[in-house]
C-alpha cells in the first residue's frame, strides 16, 4: 500500500530512530519522481536531514534540488514574500532557529497561505509537534489542510509526539503511518485509526514495532497493512 495517491494529508509518527524521517523523505522523493506537484516546501527545526550522510543521495533534500533557507528571530522581524520565493525556487527547505511561539505561528501561517495561493504543491512539516502545537492557533494551516485538495495541495507532517499536535489539525489527516511509539497517549491517539492486526490490539502492535516496521491506514478507504521500509529505496 506504500504508494503515492492524490489528495494526501499524511501523518508519519514514531520515536527517534524508528525510520519515520527516512520514510518521509522516501514519500517526498516519490512525489517528485512521479511529478505529482510543482512546488515543495519543507519546514524543519534542523538541517541535519537536509543532507544526512546516512541517507542515499536520492533521499536527501540537498541532492534533490532543495534550496536551504535559515530563518531565525532576525528574519522573523522582516517581511517575506513567500509566494514569490516559492515560485522562484520551487523547492525550499526552511530551517528555523531561536523563534518564539508567535514567530513560529506567523511563519507557518505565511507559508501555508503562500502554498494555498500557488496551488499544486506539497507542504512538509518535520517535527510537526513544534510547528502545529496545540498551544498555537494554526488558522492558515488548518484552512490548507481542510481545503487544499481543491487547489491541488497536499500536506505531510512528521512527528515523534502525536498528542501535542493541535487537535484541529490532527483530525484532518487521511493517511496515517505509525512507527513505534512509546508514550501511551501517543499510542492511544493513533491506535483508534487502526483495526486489529492479526487479532492483536493496535496499541500493542504500535508499542512493539521494530525499527523500520510501520502500520499504514488510508482512512477514506479503510485499507491498512503492516509493512517495513526495507526495499522501498
Amino acid at each position: 500500500m506504500a504508494h503515492i495517491e492524490w489528495n494526501n494529508r499524511t501523518l508519519i509518527a514514531g520515536v527517534s530512530g524508528t525510520g519515520k524521517t527516512w520514510f518521509g523523505w522516501w514519500w517526498l522523493r516519490e512525489y517528485q519522481r512521479q511529478g505529482k506537484r510543482s512546488y515543495y516546501v519543507i519546514l524543519s527545526d534542523n538541517r541535519r536531514d537536509y543532507n544526512n550522510p546516512k541517507h542515499a543521495a536520492s533521499m536527501r533534500p540537498a541532492s534533490q534540488g532543495f534550496k536551504l533557507i535559515g530563518f531565525d528571530k532576525e528574519h522573523a522581524a522582516r517581511p517575506w514574500d513567500w509566494k514569490r520565493i516559492i515560485r522562484t525556487h520551487r523547492k525550499l527547505y526552511i530551517e528555523v532557529g531561536n523563534l518564539v511561539s508567535a514567530e513560529i505561528q506567523a511563519l507557518v501561517d505565511q507559508l501555508a497561505d503562500a502554498v494555498w495561493k500557488l496551488g499544486n504543491g506539497l507542504f512538509v512539516v518535520d517535527e510537526a509537534w513544534l510547528f502545529l502545537n496545540r498551544d498555537l492557533v494554526p488558522d492558515s494551516f488548518e484552512r490548507l489542510a481542510r481545503g487544499g485538495r481543491k487547489h491541488g495541495v497536499d500536506i505531510l507532517a512528521i512527528t515523534q509526539r502525536v498528542v501535542d499536535i493541535h487537535p484541529r489539525i490532527l483530525s484532518q489527516f487521511n493517511v496515517i503511518v505509525s512507527f513505534q511509539l512509546t508514550e501511551m497517549n501517543d499510542r492511544e491517539r493513533l491506535a483508534r485509526y487502526f483495526a486489529p492486526i492479526n487479532g492483536r490490539d493496535p496499541r500493542e502492535v504500535i508499542a512493539t514495532l521494530k525499527q523500520g516496521e510501520y502500520l499504514i491506514k488510508v482512512t477514506e478507504t479503510g485499507q491498512q497493512e503492516k509493512n517495513q521500509t526495507f526495499g522501498l529505496a
